[in-house]
């Protein structure tokens, strides 16, 4: 009797089945990542640009006190900006009269829903030297 050493159909079909759902779990995987990756470098780029516009806007004198609004084309951007003082409930007391609290909430549309982003950043106001005459 000669032995067949190949594989049946059905195991054939078995394996192809097995392959075909681990490739289409796999690559479900991999989409979220590469989703999660876009959503997180389009983050980033808001973050630089409004490092760019703070640094426009508040680390330069004279500091502006009132609430701004800026809107940006290329990428489209709303940042609203807001300088506060320190709480007096804070921690922080007791540079009330040398820190600022910059609040920034940036909002631009991906896909067909907004996306959000909130930034809290301090900035340091030294008092004014009185000139002896």
């Amino acid at each position: 009797m000669k032995k067949n050493s190949a594989f049946t159909l059905i195991e054939v079909m078995l394996a192809m089945g097995v392959l075909t759902v681990s490739v289409f779990f796999i690559s479900e995987i991999l989409f979220k990542v590469l989703t999660r990756l876009q959503d997180n470098n389009d983050n980033i780029e808001k973050i630089f640009i409004l490092k760019r516009e703070l640094y426009s806007n508040y680390f330069k004198r004279p500091f502006i006190t009132k609430k701004i609004v800026t809107k940006i084309e290329d990428p489209s951007v709303t940042f609203a900006t807001t300088l506060e003082d320190v709480n007096k409930k804070s921690g922080l007391k007791e540079y009330q009269d040398t820190l600022k609290i910059i609040k920034t909430n940036a909002v631009w549309k991906k896909e067909n829903h907004l996306k959000e982003s909130n930034m809290l950043s301090f900035i340091f106001k030294p008092k004014e030297k009185e000139v002896k005459k």
